[in-house]
């Protein structure tokens, strides 16, 4: 004769199950993440200007970026880059805030405003954040899952920010791969 299982057996083996399964999963993360070609951002960046490579993480997923062939050109010279926006895009002053000068980007009134901030000191925001090194304007740059990006040029830190309107990050990345440096 079989003999049924108490629900608090059951229970116990389930929860064991679900228990193991997990462990099972962090461990093989884990191993993935040992290796990944990414790193941990700490101070910004090396003597030579370049991003300092120091730690892995996970990488962010790329998607196609849109055609910018109609769109305009906005000089930030006394920054010395320049990049490209849609036409209904608008680029608002840049404004002091701390150690950063801060220059807002509206898309429009459903989304919120992608910002740039600037300083002769450091990144916004990025210190133990998880980047992986890229190439913008052919300066090496900073990436942090295609939303926050950092770049150190002509002894100026910029740190570009999408921000929480994550349906325009293919707009945000087409706006990154145009940056031209002024030298």
């Amino acid at each position: 004769m079989k003999q049924k299982l108490s629900s608090q057996t059951s229970s116990f083996i389930i929860l064991t199950s679900l228990a193991f399964i997990g462990g099972l999963f962090v461990i093989l993360s884990s191993q993935n993440l040992k290796n990944s070609n990414l790193t941990y951002i700490v101070t910004g960046s090396s003597k030579n200007g370049a991003p300092s490579p120091v730690s892995t993480a996970y990488a962010a997923e790329t998607r196609p970026l849109p055609d910018t062939s109609s769109w305009q050109t906005h000089d930030l010279g006394t920054f010395g880059l320049n990049f490209k926006i849609p036409s209904s895009w608008k680029v608002k002053p840049a404004k002091k805030s701390g150690q950063y000068q801060i220059v807002e980007i509206d898309p429009g009134k459903k989304f919120y405003n992608i910002k740039i901030y600037v300083s002769e000191n450091n990144y916004y925001v990025m210190e133990g954040l998880p980047a992986v090194t890229t190439t913008i304007g052919g300066v090496p740059a900073l990436n942090v899952s295609n939303l926050l990006y950092g770049l150190n040029t002509n002894n100026t830190y910029f740190t570009f920010d999408l921000g929480p309107s994550l349906s325009l990050m293919p707009e945000f990345n087409a706006m990154i791969a145009s940056i031209q440096i002024s030298q």
